[in-house]
């Protein structure tokens, strides 16, 4: 099962609102925050990366909406927002979870989604984080980003090693897959080396390659989506993308 990515469907100073495509199959929901996208990846296939050692939110119920603490006691007019009935939705301030589950609401975070299903042994039973039981990372910018006309997210990680990904075939399980803003018109990709890196744009299009001390500049066809890996390697990467509108996918 493809485990759902959240969909920021707002983002101002203190305040986040998180949604999630409702599936029959899910019960609930856990949410887990990091600084960096090796970190949100974790220390698997050769990455650097320490998971965080707690969600920031321990379980949303499918069809649940909740705020934080914060929020209530904040007393935020949510009457903008419509009816929430059967929806599954969470409004939080990441610095009520900063800095030890969430990084400060003035920097980017890469948020990761865990799920529980029917088949779980119970409705709060969620697998081990690895890359394969959590979601893809959804970076998560401040909330002054969209306050510039042409807002650039810039990001840096090492990509996995992976013995199934080869050139000219889909991603394989695995990979690391970023979710960035969408509505993108430019992004720049360079890899540092050590080795080749893998990438596609979509999890059905197959893997490209980008060759050690290599940048690549693509300006149409751009999607939400990242995904990145290599074979017999770790390569660093750096990641610029520019952007005009925020993602509600």
């Amino acid at each position: 099962m493809s485990i759902p990515y959240p969909n920021i469907l707002d983002r101002k100073n203190g305040l986040v609102l998180l949604g999630f495509n409702n599936t029959e199959s899910i019960t609930s929901y856990r949410l887990f925050a990091s600084n960096s996208v090796n970190n949100a990846y974790g220390a698997f296939n050769g990455v650097p990366g320490v998971l965080p050692a707690a969600p920031f939110l321990d379980r949303l119920g499918r069809t649940e909406t909740r705020m934080s603490r914060d929020i209530q006691l904040r007393h935020r007019n949510l009457g903008t927002y419509g009816s929430l009935n059967s929806q599954t939705r969470y409004f939080y301030n990441p610095d009520e979870f900063a800095p030890a589950n969430h990084p400060p609401d003035s920097q980017v975070a890469f948020i990761r989604v865990q799920v529980a299903t029917v088949s779980s042994p119970t409705p709060w039973t969620f697998p081990v984080p690895d890359p394969n039981t959590m979601s893809d990372i959804r970076v998560l910018v401040p909330p002054l980003f969209f306050s510039f006309a042409t807002p650039q997210l810039s990001i840096g990680g090492t990509a996995p090693n992976l013995a199934a990904a080869t050139f000219g075939l889909p991603p394989p399980s695995g990979t690391m897959n970023i979710r960035f803003p969408v509505a993108a018109f430019g992004l720049n990709l360079i890899n540092h080396g050590p080795g080749d890196l893998f990438y596609t744009l979509d999890p059905g299009l197959p893997l490209v390659k980008l060759i050690s001390g290599d940048a690549l500049s693509i300006t149409t066809g751009l999607k939400d989506n990242l995904i990145l890996c290599a074979n017999g390697a770790n390569p660093v990467f750096s990641a610029s993308l520019t952007t005009t509108a925020y993602g509600g996918r």
